[in-house]
């Protein structure tokens, strides 16, 4: 097949003009932009390693925006869609363009990430008219979402969900713990779904660990620092790390930095001016790699009440930063490998949080049994499962 795809001039924003004459097979993956965040990251990585195998990917994307843009492979093509809007419609509003591209590049599997990509992705394929392998991730804790964002939009694609799902040929989960939330949630057998742990670890990220950090709290002589990294939301209650700080702080001379942006900023900030812990506390905003961070911190906490398989929990045990998590959801106790790896403490308990805070301060893991655990997210390891995924047998 000719490659009709548009120019950079146009809606493609770069283009492959030195396709594979022998590709492994072609893949769509299928998102709205590459800001950052956990699911961009996961589908990065992916991007990245199919790449390195010889397969040809395709990008697509309804908007050809975000920081994670400028590390896709030149030789991955970005498709911009750029659908025209429709009022009320959101993403669904993609769903012409997204046939239209499917019948002119003919992939042979298309990959979405989110609930609401994943209908859009699933209603293409089924349209299109084409022969498409379709393949549906889910890496959220669906429950979770439903009784925090009671909205008609997230209700309706969870109704519309229990329908279609069933029309994927395969459904990726990020953990054994979120498969069974989503099959509860969805009404579907838990054999109809597939779990493959998200790909983090990969020999970029340690490359990037290990570059310079500009920051007088990381210096050799500096207190220890805690660290965390992820969305401002509500989810990540960063307030339970911040009062559990907060009583860290009142044993001993120590830090707290929170990478990320989101809309809890102010409160946070509030929170933080109400605990007079200004001189103690940095929330820099987002920060495309914090590995350096990750590498020089002498403790990372998760503070979530859910989480399906944090990556930045991963990353930090990559990065060889001791780690602590609340047992939430499933994820940081399966990352964990119940407490061996790191301490798990209840979520929104600020006592239990600032007590493992310190002891792993006073008495840090192995750097060998982080490293080890890490490894079994790299992204060789799970790409594996992908191409089975992907390109069954």
């Amino acid at each position: 097949m000719s490659d009709t795809r548009k120019s950079p001039t146009a809606s493609q924003i770069r283009r492959n003009d030195h396709r594979r004459s022998e590709s492994k097979g072609h893949v769509a993956v299928f998102q709205t932009a590459m800001e950052i965040g956990g699911i961009e990251r996961v589908l990065l990585n992916l991007i990245q390693e199919l790449d390195d195998r010889g397969y040809t990917v395709d990008l697509v994307l309804t908007r050809s925006e975000g920081e994670f843009l400028s590390e896709v492979p030149d030789a991955v093509s970005i498709v911009d869609l750029d659908p025209t809007a429709v009022p009320g419609v959101g993403v669904f509003s993609a769903v012409p363009s997204l046939i239209r591209y499917l019948r002119r590049a003919e992939p042979e599997a298309l990959l979405s990430g989110k609930p609401h990509t994943n209908l859009v992705a699933l209603i293409a394929s089924r349209l299109s008219g084409v022969e498409i392998r379709t393949i549906l991730g889910l890496n959220a804790m669906l429950s979770h979402h439903l009784e925090t964002t009671d909205t008609l939009k997230y209700r309706t694609i969870i109704l519309l969900s229990k329908y279609l799902y069933r029309f994927a040929d395969e459904i990726v989960v990020a953990s054994e713990g979120s498969k069974m939330d989503a099959a509860t949630v969805l009404e579907m057998p838990m054999d109809t779904m597939r779990v493959i742990h998200n790909p983090v670890v990969t020999p970029r990220l340690l490359e990037r660990a290990d570059e310079p950090l500009d920051h007088p709290w990381f210096s050799d002589d500096a207190p220890p620092v805690v660290l965390s990294v992820g969305r401002l939301h509500p989810h990540k209650d960063y307030a339970n790390l911040i009062r559990a700080f907060a009583r860290v702080r009142a044993t001993r001379d120590a830090k707290l930095v929170i990478i990320g942006e989101g809309d809890r900023r102010d409160q946070l900030t509030a929170l933080v001016e109400e605990l007079g812990l200004e001189d103690d506390v940095s929330l820099p905003g987002s920060e495309t790699n914090p590995y350096p961070y990750m590498r020089r911190a002498s403790v990372f906490a998760l503070s979530s009440i859910t989480e399906a398989l944090p990556l930045a929990l991963i990353e930090a045990m990559a990065c060889t930063c001791p780690v602590i998590a609340t047992d939430c959801s499933s994820g940081p106790v399966e990352i964990l490998d119940g407490g061996r790896v790191g301490p798990l403490v209840p979520p929104n308990d600020p006592d239990a949080l600032a007590e493992a805070i310190i002891d792993t301060l006073d008495d840090p893991p192995d750097e060998a049994i982080l490293r080890e655990r890490a490894m079994d997210f790299s992204v060789a390891t799970i790409a594996d499962e992908y191409e089975q995924a992907l390109f069954p047998e």
